[in-house]
């Protein structure tokens, strides 16, 4: 398995647990929404997360993953993807899951990391 792979792989099961965590709120058991995202990518309603992953890289150039999950705001499903850039700020970013598209005027909090 290529780092790139092993890489995509670690990130699709963190937002898968993450995915588990915001729709399984509602839901008796988190598997469900699990198998929502899996649905939800075959049929091609939503990115995957490695195209959101370049597009946001593109946006916060040499920046460091923090985190990355999937919300549902009403019928509309985003990618929450946050950032520590060069100069230690922390950099929200939304993107529609369903075209990847970047969300501007979304709240994109900036706070210095702590070292």
């Amino acid at each position: 398995m290529s780092r790139r792979q092993a890489f995509f792989l670690a990130w699709v099961a963190l937002l898968l647990l993450s995915l588990g965590i915001v729709l399984g709120a509602n839901q008796a058991r988190a598997g469900e929404g699990l198998e929502e995202l899996r649905e939800l990518h075959q049929e091609g309603a939503i990115q995957s997360l490695e195209v959101v992953l370049e597009r946001a890289r593109e946006r916060v150039p040499g920046g460091r993953l923090v985190e990355a999950e999937l919300h549902r705001e009403g019928d509309q499903l985003l990618y929450e993807v946050e950032f520590i850039d060069q100069q230690g700020v922390l950099r929200e970013l939304f993107f529609d899951a369903r075209d990847g598209t970047y969300i501007p005027g979304e709240p994109v909090r900036e706070e210095q990391e702590d070292h």
